[in-house]
């Protein structure tokens, strides 16, 4: 019989699941998370909380953003709201929310790839964590390709190196701080 387990624990990212990219976007998670535990590696549960909530906090990004919220106010208070509402369903321990969290907020940090914020975020208690999840959404969104390959890069630089990358690089136009699979 078919239990319908996912619809049980994670309700509020069912209705996500028909989307192709985001059903993808799972798949992979789920598959690297498998590679890892046949390979004797660690896994995290904040790594896969983050990774199926993701549609539901971005769709509430998304209104929150089109109702004028600044990005990091409405990433928040759509990580809160997802987070709360799961809640009701799943019980998620306050450090895992905390580093789900983290994670989503680093989505937005990664789009700025010029300044001394470079630096801060390479260094960021989550960053693998996180940049592990820009990796997996580049995988199923080509737009995101140039992003993970800067910060391929600059995780591997030394510090000099990193300086005059994001320095000589300054850039004047706006960040795009959409987050949806289908970034522009």
């Amino acid at each position: 019989t078919d239990l319908d387990l996912f619809k049980i624990l994670f309700p509020v990212a069912v209705e996500h699941l028909r989307d192709h990219s985001w059903h993808s976007l799972l798949m992979h998670a789920f598959s690297n998370t498998d590679e890892r535990l046949k390979n004797g590696l660690s896994v995290t549960p904040v790594f896969l909380t983050a990774c199926v909530l993701w549609p539901p906090c971005i769709d509430l990004y998304e209104k929150f953003r089109a109702q004028g919220k600044p990005p990091h106010d409405a990433l928040h208070h759509a990580a809160g709201q997802v987070l709360s509402q799961q809640q009701k369903h799943l019980m998620i321990p306050r450090v895992i929310q905390n580093g789900v969290r983290q994670m989503w907020i680093l989505q937005l940090r990664f789009k700025k790839m010029f300044g001394k914020g470079v630096f801060a975020t390479l260094h960021h208690p989550r960053f693998r964590a996180g940049y592990d999840f820009l990796l997996l959404r580049s995988e199923v969104d080509h737009h995101l390709k140039q992003q993970a390959d800067f910060w391929t890069q600059a995780q591997n630089m030394p510090p000099e190196a990193i300086k005059s990358l994001i320095y000589g690089k300054r850039k004047k136009s706006p960040i795009n701080y959409q987050l949806s699979v289908h970034e522009q």
